[in-house]
């Protein structure tokens, strides 16, 4: 019999969908509960970000972390839009929870509508050989999604509905037919022109087919195989894979047309199937395309298969097994039927716990719009990265700042030291070392609060002043005195005296012979002399104290500034990237195991 195969393969084809109706009469899957904690976990987060932090300036840490947080605030923002989609979605999938929901779209001509009416049993219906479309009820149009005023379902002399089949992007809505388990979605071509009459809504037709992609249970790809593997195709197959939908690629018009010469010599045209040779080139072209423009994206998972509804529908109209087989629809709906697996409701369980992990992944990693809980954790990393840079940058300049500000600071006081001094000289005052020490403070801390913030200052742009803790001193030197020395001028007194010492001097001296006798006479004359003040023994003595004060004290006043200035903007960095982390281990765990 001319028809045994068609009438077999859409036996088949029919069975399935019965079994399908039967299986998921009475078929839940909700997962609501998991639902819930994943918002009330965002919402949580969102509350405590909200938790405002100054982050005023123009140097590059406060530009990353005001980056940071606006980066945040906008991924906050998007996780609502999320939501709010993830809700729509729900809605979607509960109202269609007792169905296979199986969701076509491709590029402008790809042959949707058409494949759609195939499907619903148009030629099959209409074929002059029974078959089990003409034993099912028939397929119950509607349409779901309005985008355009003029739909794409249209009715048929019999009262009969299919959908509208034109050259133009005739479809302008989410449409779609029920057969038995099984509901199928027509969209909009991707990449259709908008027109005058689209509901203005705000969805490009794009946006609108990329709602529901995610809600469907099994996605099918049409690609128009005059033109396979172009760039937007790419773009959709990567949509299908980030969120792990099952998902069939079809190349569609498959089939050239030939001519020949009838047995009266005239010229007839027909078509015939591509060759085995060309639709292979074709499907691994696509795989090409997708290895260089996915290259995450598993080749094998996309591998398209090539059909022709045109020469199908000629096999069902012409009663030819062959033709119809050349057509390749019947391979179709067996890789429909591998996909599905054998327990239908464990794969339309799966659906929705994928479509959460897609959404947890989203928000996870985002990879795609950078703005991922992962990124924005590497954001905030950033801003302490850069509180590091400056740290370091300071340490490094510590002691050319030190120096700097030291020699200032000792030129000043050791000034004021001598200055001193010199009052002391004229009044023959003292200066204690307590005296010295607490004025020398006085001095010191308005020059150390400046000299310190200048330097700062040239290393942070935007650097806002900061208190420098106070200067302590405490010198011990002796104080400052005018000084005296009392010294000892000595000499020896030489004088003669005529005093005869001894008998044979006494002889002489009574005969009238005198002879003076030298004397000696040491002496000793102390006196008091002025010195002046002390200033060059007591510079000697606290100079070492003086300099390992400032050092000190610099050196702690940098590091004081150094942390604190930073403080603030590195404790909220740290704790951002901390509850990022936090919230995206916790999201991870929330995801479903799905087994493959």
């Amino acid at each position: 019999m001319a028809t045994e195969y068609m009438q077999q393969s859409v036996e088949a084809f029919c069975a399935r969908l019965r079994d399908i109706e039967e299986k998921l009469g009475a078929f839940s899957s909700s997962i609501d509960a998991q639902r819930s904690e994943v918002f009330a976990a965002l919402n949580t987060f969102e509350q405590s970000s909200r938790v405002s932090h100054d982050a005023d300036g123009g140097d590059d840490v406060a530009q990353a972390l005001r980056a940071a947080m606006s980066d945040m605030a906008v991924t906050i923002a998007a996780w609502h839009e999320k939501i709010e989609a993830d809700n729509k979605g729900k809605k979607f999938m509960e109202q269609h929870e007792q169905y296979l929901v199986l969701m076509i779209f491709g590029a402008v001509k790809a042959g949707k509508s058409t494949l759609g009416n195939f499907f619903a049993g148009r030629d099959f219906r209409a074929a002059g050989f029974d078959n089990a479309y003409k034993q099912m009820p028939p397929a119950c149009f509607a349409i779901y999604d309005k985008k355009r005023d003029t739909g794409g379902i249209v009715t048929d002399e019999a009262g009969q509905q299919w959908f509208a089949e034109g050259f133009l992007d005739t479809t302008g809505n989410i449409q779609g037919f029920t057969l038995g388990g099984l509901r199928w979605m027509d969209s909009p071509g991707t990449g259709a022109v908008a027109k005058n009459t689209d509901v203005a809504d705000g969805r490009s037709m794009d946006e609108m087919v990329a709602e529901y992609i995610s809600c469907t249970d099994m996605c099918i790809f049409l690609i128009n195989s005059s033109e396979p593997g172009l760039q937007e195709d790419m773009r959709y197959i990567q949509r299908l894979d980030k969120d792990n939908q099952t998902a069939i690629v079809v190349i569609t018009r498959s089939d050239v047309m030939e001519e020949d010469e009838d047995a009266d010599g005239n010229i007839v045209s027909f078509h015939v199937a591509k060759s085995a040779d060309c639709r292979r080139r074709q499907e691994e072209s696509v795989c090409a395309q997708v290895r260089e423009s996915c290259p995450n994206v598993p080749v094998e998972k996309y591998r398209a298969i090539s059909i022709s509804t045109y020469l199908a529908q000629q096999g069902i109209e012409k009663e030819d097994d062959e033709v119809y087989r050349s057509g390749n629809l019947d391979g179709l709906m067996r890789l429909i039927g591998e996909r599905l697996g054998d327990d239908i409701v464990a794969f339309k369980e799966k659906r929705p716990k994928e479509r959460l992990n897609a959404f947890l992944d989203g928000i996870i990693s985002n990879a795609d719009e950078g703005g991922g809980l992962q990124q924005l954790g590497a954001q905030f990393s950033a801003v302490r990265q850069h509180i590091e840079e400056k740290k370091k940058a300071l340490d490094a300049r510590k002691r050319s700042i030190g120096r700097l500000v030291k020699q200032t600071v000792e030129n000043e006081l050791r000034r004021n030291i001598r200055r001193w001094a010199t009052e002391m000289e004229r009044s023959g005052g003292e200066l204690s070392d307590h005296e010295i020490s607490r004025r020398l403070i006085g001095i010191a801390n308005p020059i150390l609060q400046e000299q310190i913030n200048n330097e700062i200052g040239h290393l942070i742009a935007d650097y806002r002043r900061q208190n420098v803790e106070t200067f302590a001193l405490s010198l011990s030197g002796g104080g400052l005195r005018k000084e005296q020395k009392e010294i000892e001028q000595k000499w020896t007194e030489v004088y003669y005296e005529d005093d005869p010492d001894g008998i044979w001097e006494n002889i002489k001296s009574f005969l009238g012979f005198k002879q003076l006798k030298r004397r000696t006479n040491p002496r000793v004359e102390k006196r008091t002399i002025d010195l002046g003040t002390n200033i060059e023994d007591y510079l000697e003595k606290v100079a070492p104290m003086l300099h390992d004060a400032l050092t000190a004290h610099i050196e702690k006043s940098l590091d004081r500034i150094k942390e604190s200035y930073f403080k603030p903007q590195e404790e909220y960095a740290e704790t951002m990237q901390r509850e990022l982390k936090v919230l995206a281990d916790k999201l991870e765990q929330m995801k479903f195991r799905i087994a493959e």
